[in-house]
């Protein structure tokens, strides 16, 4: 994508940031715009996830902060939601999340599903000390493709392994993808617990279920 689109996405992320405070979000979506408005509101989403991945990138090379990239998704969050439903394209796919029963940290896991909401995916946040039962549920009424877990405490690792039990048991394992990512995850943990990958960051979450949900694409068509 063109640098200057990026830069028309940080634009807009820019103006949010200094407009949003204090102001209440409008009763009314686009529906009633002319059709020429509509078009330029729909024309928005292709810049803010543009300028979202711009900022991830900052991240990952140490040139942007935590609390700049928690900014960013949040605004880009919120743009969504004032627009919603007309401005976002087809969703890239369906995602359940939650920290697992015994552990109560969801700042990561909040990070995450603003960036896949931003990116387009539909998000489902289960919150934390979420049992077993809770996502296989979740998981059967959406039919979500991807299920990431957060466990900021060793003691709740096996949580991990119970959720992926719980999905054998009602046979939905092989019909979602797991991902886990947290202070108490690594790789090696979370392959002997039965999942399919490990994510190091919010953004390296977002790669690797982009990679998935774009196989996943390319599966169905061939």
């Amino acid at each position: 994508m063109p640098s200057q689109v990026k830069g028309e996405g940080l634009k807009i992320l820019s103006r949010r940031r200094s407009s949003s405070a204090g102001r209440k979000p409008p009763t009314k979506r686009f529906e009633s715009l002319p059709p020429h408005l509509v078009l330029l509101c729909e024309s928005s989403f292709l810049p803010l996830r543009d300028a979202l991945t711009e900022v991830g990138r900052l991240y990952e090379e140490a040139k942007y902060y935590l609390s700049d990239l928690i900014l960013a998704a949040g605004m880009c969050e919120d743009v969504l939601k004032r627009t919603a439903p007309r401005t976002q394209p087809k969703a890239k796919g369906k995602v359940v999340l939650g920290t697992v029963q015994g552990s109560v940290h969801g700042m990561g896991k909040n990070i995450v599903a603003d960036l896949l909401r931003a990116e387009g995916y539909v998000v489902y946040d289960l919150g934390v000390d979420v049992p077993a039962e809770r996502f296989v549920e979740k998981i059967r009424v959406t039919g979500a493709q991807v299920l990431g877990l957060s466990v900021g405490l060793i003691q709740a690792l096996p949580s991990i392994g119970e959720v992926v039990e719980a999905l054998k048991r009602a046979g939905l394992r092989d019909s979602v993808k797991i991902i886990v990512g947290g202070n108490a995850a690594t790789l090696e943990r979370v392959l002997e617990l039965g999942c399919d990958a490990y994510a190091q960051s919010a953004v390296a979450g977002l790669k690797v279920i982009d990679k998935w949900m774009g196989n996943k694409v390319k599966t169905e068509q061939s």
